[in-house]
């Protein structure tokens, strides 16, 4: 399963078409480690199942629009290839991609229009808008923020934060929503890492918007009508994603944005504990929250999903194992 190796899209068909083994193919090279530690967890070893991400694929496009093509698109378009194909070799393949905001319902009260994995021939679509959904559960989180807290303050600021889990997803999932809509996106995406825009007070978890536009004028460069239109943006959702069902919300919410804003989050909560301790820095134990990078933390995520589902705790992808006919041994 640990195949890295670059392969023209024509190359990669001939492949699955040639070989008796298994093939997953996901976005990104995330995607790919997620999946790698579900079936290790799931199935054990098995060198049947090769599982290959859409980084690995070349475009077949040319140089002018080879930066247009996502891999998301690859993964579509090599998955609807494959199943076009007659007898038995189809049964080797399937994609795995992220849903993004596809198949929700957001002109009127919130809705999610499939509420479960869309299948798609030998396509599968996340639950979620993308991988990272699957670990807004506290189940998954617990550890992981745990063992990336260096602070003695853990245990309290896990209870803080999890009386306050679905609010500060409620939020997340706001920003997420009008940084699409105003087509910030991966300019948002960094501004919700910063702690100090979390505010915590009797009445709740909140953002502190002076603070957050601040961040966005200055760290992200980004223009005052930017984000004042941004900030318009963020209060209108803010109020249809408050009055929708939490379990929507959990899914809807941008996989990025939401795990970054639950560190940060976090950090703030470490803060006020350690705060209200009266010992210590309270800044530098929220700084020491977030020394480890976004990589790494969702790689302890990961693990941790993958370990929770073996124990059938948490929702997965079965249907990508149910198409490709793979079950324990």
């Amino acid at each position: 399963m640990t195949d890295e190796s670059m392969y023209a899209p024509s190359v990669y068909r001939k492949m699955v078409r040639m070989s008796p083994l298994k093939y997953i193919l996901v976005e990104g090279e995330d995607d790919k480690r997620c999946l790698m530690y579900l079936v290790e967890e799931i199935f054990g070893e098995r060198d049947d199942i090769q599982i290959h991400g859409a980084h690995q694929i070349r475009s077949d496009t040319g140089a002018k629009d080879r930066g247009k093509v996502g891999n998301r698109e690859k993964v579509e378009e090599i998955a609807q290839m494959i199943g076009t194909w007659e007898g038995k070799y189809a049964e080797r393949f399937v994609g795995f991609v992220d849903r993004e905001f596809r198949g929700f319902d957001l002109d009127g009260e919130i809705q999610d229009l499939i509420g479960k994995h869309n299948i798609v021939d030998r396509l599968v679509w996340s639950k979620g808008h993308s991988v990272e959904n699957y670990f807004f559960d506290f189940t998954v989180l617990a550890r992981p923020l745990r063992h990336h807290s260096v602070t003695l303050f853990f245990k309290d600021a896990l209870a803080l934060f999890k009386q306050h889990i679905e609010q500060i997803l409620r939020i997340a999932c706001a920003i997420g929503l009008a940084a699409w809509k105003c087509n910030l996106l991966k300019r948002i995406r960094g501004s919700v890492a910063d702690w100090s825009i979390v505010e915590l007070s009797a009445s709740g978890l909140s953002i502190n918007i002076k603070e957050w536009m601040h961040n966005l004028t200055t760290k992200q460069k980004l223009s005052h009508e930017d984000a004042l239109n941004l900030k318009e943006a963020f209060q209108e959702w803010s109020i249809k994603v408050s009055a929708s069902d939490f379990s929507t919300v959990r899914w809807l919410c941008d996989g990025h944005i939401g795990l970054t804003f639950i560190w940060a989050a976090f950090a703030r909560c470490v803060f006020e504990v350690s705060q209200k301790s009266g010992q210590g820095d309270p800044r530098w134990e929220a700084i020491n929250v977030l020394r480890s990078n976004e990589t790494v933390r969702f790689n302890a995520c990961a693990g941790e999903w993958a370990f929770q589902v073996a124990k059938q705790s948490c929702d997965y992808p079965i249907d990508i194992f149910a198409i490709l006919g793979i079950s324990k041994s």
